[in-house]
């Protein structure tokens, strides 16, 4: 009777699964038929979120909460089945369907600075069949990336500009894939895997779910590292997984030489040492009671040395590396250049936002980010003071990745404060969250385990789908999260071409959100772009108005200014922010209509040309 009561629990438990599967693929079709039957774009889109129906955005949310759902309750079941991997294909198929929305929006590409550079690495290769070494015109860093780029656009037939939106998706998805190979490995039981993987497959980084950056896409490849590593050291083919291990850590370096590598190299000295810890003070503990596991026993000096040596091989040969080092001498000793904390408080205090105000705008900004290491945090402090009692149970990775997320918290602090270190806040912010990531699965579990189990299914469960909602509506900049789209149009990207074609190479360039430094990386490679543009530079705040009557006061020369739709529109962006714009739409309307030292010389209905003549002399 017990066993068929027992049998019919788990048939219940199945089908509520298959149950919930097909809600959230009938719901992932229904978001596809909306996307294909929806209209490209046509210009400059202020946010994609707008581009969909409100409905399309609750199908795209309610079937990451059925997979959400159905991997927590697997990993809390105690009957295993492998319906989990209906539940993760459900929430890695819906994040490809958010991830490839500007591919099916039609832009010309996604990112812009950088990302623009970053594709005329990838031409550079494909016109001249090698990357730039130091030393040389358009010097190469980071050239794995632009060589998979080549490779792929040679492959494919599509171009860099098409790759640059695609590629940063799939590394997205294969950084969410590493998190449950690596959860299986560190994990103790079915359970806590489970759960990290469902805590490692939501999309958290913001914009740099999508774009192409070689830091990002070298963190992104963090996890497979680690799952490698610990296969090394417990698999029964160790010799195949070390080889693999080494050509990978030979290969970070080439990815990116800067923080990337050297975050790498820190994650494994600090793992190392914490396992150090864990046994040389853990084993006394055993004996005064406990029935705490010593851990497997892993090198991690041997892959460190292979990071620090290739990447100092290859870091070495640039000039940069003097660079970093002057500027955290100066920020350091000399105090020189506002800290990113007084850049806030500013911003902040100019703005006079309500606290409501600034609530809402934090929750929507970092949200998911605070919920993550708010979670990591408690979990942090009860693995401590487990690991300090005699009678206390806590495993190695626990307390090993409880060690990660507090050195890393650390150093965004001192980031984000100081300006100590070379790194932005945000990008330390990245390995926080990966730690916060394995932390939280791996904690949660043992937490609620034993303890109102049911109570914390609906917890933790709440705490993915707030998580996720907060991470889908800040994947792409928008006015959600007060930041402009990263859209490139064709109308800028013509408009340029046409702009070099025929300028006059003489002239100085001002341009506003619209570098054309990085437009002639994307259109002619980036092997000689200071050759032919002598300068650029933005102009002063509001072209100079009210104190001065003409724009072309503020210089001696003629000039062009270059401008597009994106600058245009911050209002609508930074409804908050609308005093502290650097250029406001009657100063636009000015510089059209009532400013002689202007004229227009190329529209296209959201791209612009402007000769300016410079005041006493004549006109270009």
């Amino acid at each position: 009777m017990i066993e068929s009561l027992r049998i019919s629990s788990v048939s219940q438990r199945v089908n509520i699964d298959k149950l919930l599967a097909t809600v959230a693929f009938i719901f992932i079709a229904t978001a596809l038929f909306v996307v294909a039957t929806t209209p490209p774009a046509t210009g400059y889109e202020i946010s994609i979120y707008d581009a969909y129906p409100s409905y399309f955005w609750f199908f795209i949310i309610a079937a990451i909460a059925c997979g959400i759902i159905i991997l927590v309750r697997q990993a809390f079941a105690q009957k295993p089945s492998r319906w989990w991997i209906a539940g993760f294909s459900v929430i890695l198929f819906t994040n490809l369907v958010i991830l490839l929305l500007p591919f099916a929006r039609g832009y010309l590409t996604w990112g812009r600075g950088d990302v623009l550079t970053h594709i005329g690495y990838t031409k550079h290769i494909l016109f001249t069949g090698h990357f730039a070494s130091a030393g040389e015109a358009g010097a190469n860093h980071y050239p794995v990336i632009h060589i998979l780029g080549a490779n792929l656009s040679l492959i494919t037939g599509l171009t860099p500009e098409l790759l640059a939106m695609l590629v940063p998706g799939f590394f997205t998805l294969f950084y969410m894939v590493s998190i449950c190979l690596l959860s299986k490995r560190i994990a103790s039981c079915r359970g806590q895997a489970l759960l990290t993987t469902a805590f490692g497959s939501l999309l958290l980084f913001g914009l740099g779910n999508l774009m192409v950056a070689p830091s990002i896409q070298c963190f992104h490849m963090l996890p497979f590292v680690l799952f490698l590593l610990y296969k090394a050291a417990i698999s029964a083919n160790r010799a195949a997984y070390s080889l693999l291990l080494a050509l990978v850590l030979l290969l970070i370096p080439f990815l990116h030489p800067g923080e990337g590598s050297i975050f790498f190299i820190l994650i494994l000295l600090c793992l190392g040492f914490s396992l150090w810890c864990y046994r040389r003070i853990k084993k006394p503990l055993e004996k005064a009671g406990s029935t705490v596991s010593a851990p497997q026993s892993i090198s991690f000096i041997n892959p460190s040395l292979i990071l620090f040596v290739t990447w100092f091989a290859w870091f070495a040969a640039f000039p940069l590396l003097a660079g970093i080092i002057k500027y955290v001498w100066d920020r350091v000793v000399y105090q020189m250049g506002p800290t990113a904390a007084m850049e806030v408080a500013d911003t902040l205090a100019k703005a006079n936002l309500s606290l409501f105000e600034f609530t809402e705008l934090f929750s929507k900004m970092w949200g998911h980010v605070a919920i993550y290491c708010l979670v990591a945090a408690m979990i942090s402090i009860l693995v401590g003071k487990r690991f300090l009692s005699s009678t206390g149970k806590t495993d190695s990775s626990q307390f090993t990745f409880s060690f990660l997320f507090i050195i890393f918290g650390i150093l965004m602090f001192v980031a984000f404060s100081t300006g100590a270190i070379w790194v932005a806040f945000n990008r330390v912010m990245l390995y926080v969250i990966f730690a916060a990531t394995i932390l939280s699965g791996l904690g949660l579990y043992v937490l609620f385990r034993n303890w109102h189990r049911r109570i914390g299914m609906v917890i933790t469960t709440f705490l993915l789908i707030a998580a996720a909602t907060i991470g889908v509506f800040n994947t792409f900049p928008s006015p959600i999260v007060r930041a402009n789209s990263a859209q490139v149009t064709r109308m800028e990207m013509s408009g340029m071409q046409w702009f070099f074609a025929h300028r006059d190479e003489a002239l100085l360039i001002d341009h506003i959100l619209l570098n054309p430094l990085r437009f002639d990386d994307a259109l002619q490679g980036v092997q000689g772009r200071l050759l032919h543009i002598q300068k650029v530079d933005v102009p002063e705040r509001h072209f100079g108005y009210p104190q001065k009557e003409m724009y072309g006061e503020s210089f001696a020369e003629g000039r062009y200014l270059v401008d597009s739709k994106i600058s245009r529109v911050s209002p609508l962006i930074f409804p908050e922010f609308v005093d502290l714009l650097a250029f406001r739409p009657q100063d636009f309307y000015r510089l059209d209509n009532e400013d002689p030292s202007v004229s227009k010389v190329y529209s296209s209905g959201e791209f612009w040309v402007y000769i300016v003549r410079g005041m006493g002399t004549l006109s270009p």
